[in-house]
């Protein structure tokens, strides 16, 4: 049975990532392309987050923030990108007890959930 991009790519994403290897970043720009293909700018928009956030002129909670907005409608990349955030910061995706799609952002001192919907 052959794999459509789609499936590889979760297949990738489903993979642990080290962030501190090329293969790994790799692998993760390559899933941000393949899975944001259709959504102009998304992937350049995405790449300026990165560059803001290595560049240290953005702190956690806005580059969450912004990633949110990117990947509100892709949860693989959302939950790919906690490789890339400090230690106490996490992105998770899931549904409330009516079904609702929601991001909840963990932060080393608060845990804020929104519907996903919102960060559109």
């Amino acid at each position: 049975m052959s794999m459509s991009p789609t499936m590889m790519s979760n297949e990738r994403s489903k993979r642990p990532m080290n962030p501190h290897t090329t293969d790994s970043a790799l692998n993760y720009l390559d899933d941000v392309k393949s899975q944001c293909d259709e959504e102009p700018g998304t992937y350049d928009a995405f790449l300026d987050v990165m560059k803001d956030f290595k560049d240290g002129r953005v702190e956690p909670r806005g580059v969450i923030q912004r990633i949110c907005s990117l990947f509100h409608r892709h949860p693989t990349l959302l939950h790919g990108f906690n490789n890339w955030l400090p230690d106490g910061w996490r992105i998770e995706y899931g549904r409330d007890v009516r079904g609702v799609e929601v991001i909840t952002i963990i932060t080393p001192t608060e845990r804020t959930t929104r519907p996903a919907t919102s960060y559109a």
